[in-house]
C-alpha cells in the first residue's frame, strides 16, 4: 500500500461519513464504494491498472473523525498483462526465426554456423518487456493518483470535511 499523504478530516462520526458515502455510490457518484471494517474503499482508476483508494477511519477524543488515505494497486489486471507478457515470448523465438529464414537470404547462413534466434531474441525481448511494465506502473501510479485526489475532494465536498496533508 502507498500513502498519499492525505487525511480527511470530518466534524462527525465515521459512520455517518461512510452512511454519506455508500448513498453517494448508490446515486452512482462514486464508483467502486465499498465499506471495510475502519471505513471505505472507493476506485481510483488508473491507466491501465486500476487502484483502490482506501479511507481508513480513526475517530478523535471529541467529535469528528479523521480519515487517513492508501492507494493499493487492484492485482487482478497486472496478473493477467504479466502472465501475457511471459507466454508470449517463446512462440514470439519461433514466428520471429521462421519470419527470417524465409524473408531474409542471409539469415539461414547465419544460423548454419551455429546462430541461435532465441540467443538474441530472448534479451531484446526481455528488455522491451521490462520497461513496458516499469512503464504501465509509473502511469498508473501517475493517473491512479489524479483519480484518488479528485476523489478525496469530491468525498470532502459532499461530507463537508477538510484535506490536510499528512
Amino acid at each position: 500500500m502507498t500513502s498519499t499523504g492525505r487525511v480527511l478530516r470530518v466534524g462527525v462520526h465515521r459512520d455517518e461519513v461512510v452512511w454519506k458515502l455508500e448513498v453517494m455510490s448508490r446515486r452512482g457518484r462514486l464508483p467502486g464504494f465499498r465499506r471495510t471494517l475502519d471505513g471505505c474503499a472507493v476506485a481510483a482508476h488508473g491507466n491501465p491498472f486500476d487502484k483502490v483508494l482506501y479511507l481508513r477511519a480513526a475517530d478523535h477524543a471529541g467529535k469528528g473523525s479523521a480519515f487517513t488515505t492508501e492507494l493499493k494497486l487492484e492485482r487482478k489486471m497486472p496478473t493477467i498483462a504479466a502472465v501475457l507478457f511471459i507466454a508470449t515470448i517463446w512462440p514470439g523465438v519461433i514466428l520471429t526465426d521462421s519470419f527470417l529464414r524465409i524473408n531474409v537470404g542471409f539469415y539461414d547462413r547465419w544460423t548454419t554456423g551455429g546462430l541461435q534466434t532465441w540467443w538474441w531474441y530472448i534479451p531484446l525481448t526481455i528488455i522491451g518487456v521490462v520497461w513496458a511494465w516499469f512503464g504501465a506502473i509509473a502511469k498508473s501510479n501517475r493517473t491512479a493518483q489524479q483519480s484518488a485526489d479528485e476523489t478525496l475532494e469530491k468525498i470532502a465536498a459532499e461530507v463537508g470535511g477538510t484535506i490536510e496533508s499528512a
